[in-house]
């Protein structure tokens, strides 16, 4: 049996995209995983499975929960391992206050369009004299805001950026308290 986490973007956010955790945890459980753990009101899942791809089982959960006309905004599915290793590989281990460090999960490596778009997006930050910093590792984007997400310029246009396709961001805290539980 692997561990996996599931993160379900754009829920429970400033009370819109509702969906309970019950919900999640039987929609999880629909796709054969046992062992479903729920973490917060933000739709974050651990579970364990027999196998499978996490994009697979990202898809899966998508309709599971379709099925039971629970809406998101898509996907995405992680092993144990990998969360492990992107929160290792965190190219910003001086943030003392880990809110203000972001980790943007994908089910693909950024491409070259997407680097493109992201570099712009970058150049527009700095152009309104933002500091927030964005590191593309693979599947990952270590985006580090030093006021708050909530006014990060750059935050907003890698959140909402269609080109990065399924992508859904975790900062430090949550994302190392959902390791803690899949080890548990």
């Amino acid at each position: 049996m692997a561990v996996y986490i599931a993160l379900v973007k754009g829920v429970n956010v400033g009370g819109r995209n509702r969906l309970a955790m019950a919900d999640l945890r039987a929609a999880v459980a629909a796709i054969g995983a046992s062992a479903v753990r729920t973490y917060l009101q933000s739709g974050n899942a651990v579970f364990t499975i027999d196998a499978g791809e996490p994009v697979a089982l990202a898809g899966a959960l998508e309709a599971a929960l379709a099925a039971r006309s629970l809406g998101c905004g898509g996907v995405v599915v992680l092993s144990r391992e990998r969360l492990a290793a992107a929160i290792a590989d965190n190219p910003f281990p001086d943030e003392s206050d880990p809110t203000r460090l972001h980790l943007l999960f994908r089910r693909e490596p950024v491409g070259p369009l997407e680097q493109e778009a992201i570099a712009r997006l970058v150049q527009r930050s700095a152009e309104r004299g933002r500091l927030d910093e964005v590191v593309v590792a693979g599947d990952t984007l270590y985006l580090h805001t030093p006021t708050a997400m909530a006014s990060s310029v750059l935050g907003a246009g890698l959140t909402s950026l269609a080109a990065l396709g399924v992508t859904t961001a975790r900062n430090y805290r949550t994302a190392s308290a959902l390791l803690a539980l899949a080890r548990d």
